[in-house]
């Protein structure tokens, strides 16, 4: 049993190394960093199974990127009498910012398909549906996106925001809290 295990973990790093682009991991120089950034891929789409959505993210310059998701999220609301659970679809963008590119590019490591660690300024815009309110969040984030095998993407996102009612006479702060696990084209 421990055999197998051993021979799994090595099958699958070593197939991690098979399908990626960049398979030394020497250090850059300053030109060969840059022309690397230059290099990167200008536009993304992503396929999410864990938090479920579809969007894209689009270079803006070499170290920042504009993201637009449209995504399903689950609702509870208690009508007094019981809770009722909905799918509600949710809009999301974000302007981040990429502040590691430079080191990761340096090292050796991945940047394409926005790899790298970010802060971004969050919103999100959930219309009124069904039984529930039209709600806007915004709020700084901290987050990190890794592209694996050059098709599983992995990002996550955490932060402080305010959420607005469909009044928005009234605002409160809430927790931005969004993991994603799913493909990347």
């Amino acid at each position: 049993m421990k055999t197998t295990a051993i021979l799994l973990i090595a099958l699958f790093t070593g197939l991690g190394n098979l399908y990626s682009s960049d398979f030394s991991r020497r250090k850059l120089n300053r030109n060969e960093v840059h022309d690397k950034l230059e290099n990167t891929r200008n536009t993304v789409f992503t396929f999410d199974l864990i938090g479920p959505s579809i969007g894209f993210e689009t270079k803006l310059s070499n170290k920042s990127s504009l993201l637009m998701a449209y995504s399903s999220g689950e609702v509870y609301i208690y009508d007094g009498f019981m809770t009722k659970e909905y799918f509600v679809p949710n809009i999301k963008g974000e302007i981040r910012s990429y502040y590691n590119l430079n080191r990761r590019a340096k090292r050796g490591q991945r940047i394409n398909k926005f790899s790298g660690n970010f802060i971004s300024l969050y919103t999100s815009f959930r219309p009124e549906y069904m039984n529930t309110n039209q709600e806007w969040v915004i709020g700084p984030t901290w987050g990190i996106q890794r592209a694996y095998m050059n098709f599983i993407h992995l990002s996550l996102n955490v932060g402080y925001g305010y959420v607005f009612d469909q009044d928005i006479q009234t605002s409160s702060g809430t927790a931005i809290v969004d993991f994603k696990l799913g493909f990347v084209f």
